[in-house]
């Protein structure tokens, strides 16, 4: 550990942004299979595409439907992208402060390593109208008390999996965003821990979304005893109709698809949780609630990471401020 020193560092870093994806890229591969096929007017099978990719039909199955209705994957690239890499050195930062502590180096080499910058973008968001249409849309889907729950609270997707029965006290309109959440590991659903120690927060909810959860609720109850010893009670709040637990990406899969019938904008369903942020922050919402109740560490990430989707309020902002203390002879320049 004595030889770790902020060289090595930053040629690591070097490395993971040109060379460090590993993981091969089925997707991709996929892709010029089906693209091959359709420019020598070919129709080609999900079957064929499995075979030669070695993935499951059912994974080729769903690329196909992705391709057919426009969802291309992006050009692959070797290196891993600069947020990643900048994850990468806070994770090595922290570990490195804990050996210092512990003595085992005496100075963190981290410190001494600029992390690579991350380019700020706008994020893809729909509008409220555009948001009104889906979820009127999946009024009676059966997930239709997930997607209120994530349009009115823009929690992650891992605490939406996550979420157990115990964790909603409805009579008080909240619900407590505990450790347990469930991510993807190695191509398998397991249990996390969060994000971070303010990704365990306490949450408001609206009337409406109580209401929801109400209904949801006694559907859980009526499946249980439908389901009778056969039913696998995890405590789970969103699962199959047998208890069984969702895998997080037929969450994301069911939404491209409910987008695609509805031929709304092209979003992830990550940038439900973008959309909850930029109408809060619109509708005046002070920055610390909407960073609290989205479980950001701080205020300043979150003005950070949603500036540039808000920059007409940085405008209106001026206009309000410079309105007030202007002569009466000067307003009207307004």
């Amino acid at each position: 550990m004595q030889d770790f020193v902020p060289s090595m560092v930053a040629a690591l870093y070097d490395y993971l942004l040109t060379d460090g994806r590993q993981k091969r890229n089925t997707n991709g591969e996929m892709y010029e299979l089906w693209k091959e096929a359709c420019a020598a007017d070919r129709e080609i099978r999900p079957r064929e595409i499995a075979d030669k990719v070695g993935v499951t039909y059912a994974a080729a199955r769903r690329a196909v439907r992705r391709y057919e209705v426009g969802r291309n994957p992006k050009p692959h690239v070797s290196g891993l992208a600069p947020k990643t890499v900048k994850s990468v050195h806070i994770m090595l930062s922290s570990a490195m402060s804990v050996a210092v502590l512990w003595k085992y180096i005496s100075l963190n080499p981290i410190r001494s390593v600029k992390a690579p910058s991350v380019p700020r973008r706008n994020h893809s968001t729909w509008s409220p109208e555009q948001m009104m249409r889906f979820l009127e849309y999946v009024r009676h889907h059966r997930w239709y008390a997930l997607w209120v729950l994530e349009a009115s609270t823009g929690v992650r997707r891992s605490e939406l999996c996550g979420a157990e029965i115990a964790a909603f006290d409805l009579t008080k309109k909240v619900v407590r965003m505990a450790a347990t959440t469930r991510v993807i590991a190695g191509g398998k659903a397991v249990k996390g821990s969060g994000k971070s120690q303010k990704s365990r927060r306490l949450l408001a909810l609206d009337s409406f979304t109580v209401g929801v959860l109400a209904s949801h609720f006694q559907q859980l109850e009526k499946q249980k005893q439908d389901w009778g010893d056969a039913y696998r009670d995890h405590g789970l709040m969103f699962c199959w109709d047998d208890g069984r637990p969702i895998y997080p990406d037929t969450i994301t899969e069911e939404f491209n698809k409910l987008v695609d019938l509805l031929q709304l904008p092209k979003i992830r369903f990550h940038d439900i949780r973008h959309t909850y942020a930029t109408i809060s922050l619109r509708a005046g919402v002070h920055p610390k609630i909407v960073s609290s109740r989205l479980g950001h560490a701080t205020v300043a990430f979150t003005l950070d990471t949603y500036s540039a989707d808000i920059e007409d309020l940085d405008r209106d902002a001026a206009e309000a401020v410079i309105g007030l203390f202007l002569p009466p002879s000067a307003k009207g320049l307004l």
